[in-house]
């Protein structure tokens, strides 16, 4: 099967052919009618298999080829920052991330287990749950073929933080993915929800964990956290991380579960611009300080999803 890219050009209307544009169309997540630039970066080598007929067409054997293919890039013609507002308009197909859905119900179960608390899993058909590049979930769908999932980590389902409620209920328990990622229970809007976070960088350097509800047709993004590296009047400890999370008028505040344990590695990841340093005096009185300090849940008092 032979595809084209048909063009308007000011030299007047171009087509160009090549198995390759295929691939490049999808992966740019144009559609009839955009406006585009189609750029040649070059050709790969390819191994091709070519048909040996005898005079007659009869199939003998088939023989190995070496050729070179073109290959192309396609974007759109315009910023779509400037059309659009929303930006899960702005990311093609091809830029999209992958989570093992698999890989993620495992490490759910060892948070379960950690909690006391009994939350079903969102059954899926889908074995994957993408996210955009600024961590925020979304139900398109990249190509399963070319991505490239997180790293296994041999310490995943290892406890990160965890936070309560002022009367020691559990409101949000973490623990350690695959990759950069974070996973496991948040009590949003009064009931528990399972959720993915990614770490991820701005443009300035500081990094962020954008949080995802998980559910059946993929990831929701719910609210993002960050490390507090400084507290005004105070003395921070490096162990804190605040969430704000969508429809909630109170911040979350967690704190790391075993702070003097975690290797310099994940306490850089999460962005904590030093190592954990016990606080020795007292600090000035901070609302984010005094709830930083709620007391650990006793799991034999965790509410069941929804009370």
């Amino acid at each position: 099967m032979s595809y084209f890219v048909r063009m308007r050009t000011v030299g007047g209307e171009k087509v160009i052919w090549g198995k390759e544009l295929s691939q490049a169309v999808a992966d740019s997540g144009m559609k009839i009618g955009d406006m585009i630039t189609l750029r040649c970066l070059g050709q790969h080598p390819v191994t091709l298999k070519v048909p040996v007929k005898d005079e007659q067409g009869t199939l003998l054997r088939w023989e190995k080829r070496e050729a070179h293919r073109n290959q192309w890039e396609i974007k759109s013609a315009i910023d779509p920052r400037l059309l659009v507002s929303d930006r899960r308009h702005v990311f093609p197909p091809a830029s999209l991330l992958a989570y093992d859905r698999v890989a993620f119900e495992q490490i759910q179960q060892s948070v379960l287990s950690q909690t006391g608390i009994t939350l079903s899993l969102p059954a899926s058909e889908s074995p994957l749950l993408w996210l955009q590049p600024d961590g925020k979930g979304t139900q398109k769908i990249g190509n399963p073929e070319t991505v490239s999932l997180p790293t296994p980590n041999q310490a995943a389902g290892t406890p990160v933080m965890s936070a309560c409620l002022p009367e020691g209920q559990l409101s949000l328990q973490l623990v350690q993915g695959n990759g950069d990622y974070l996973q496991g229970i948040v009590r949003h809007k009064g009931e528990y929800q399972h959720v993915l976070g990614q770490l991820c960088t701005r443009e300035n350097g500081s990094r962020y964990l954008a949080l995802n509800v998980v559910e059946a047709d993929g990831l929701r993004p719910i609210g993002h956290g960050n490390a507090v590296n400084q507290v005004r009047g105070a003395i921070v400890a490096y162990d804190t991380f605040v969430f704000r999370l969508q429809g909630e008028g109170n911040k979350v505040v967690a704190k790391l579960d075993q702070p003097e344990k975690m290797t310099q590695v994940w306490h850089k990841k999460l962005g904590f611009t030093q190592h954990y340093t016990p606080v020795t005096t007292s600090p000035a009185p901070d609302a984010t300080v005094m709830a930083a300090n709620t007391p650990k849940m006793d799991p034999g008092h965790a509410p069941r999803p929804g009370m």
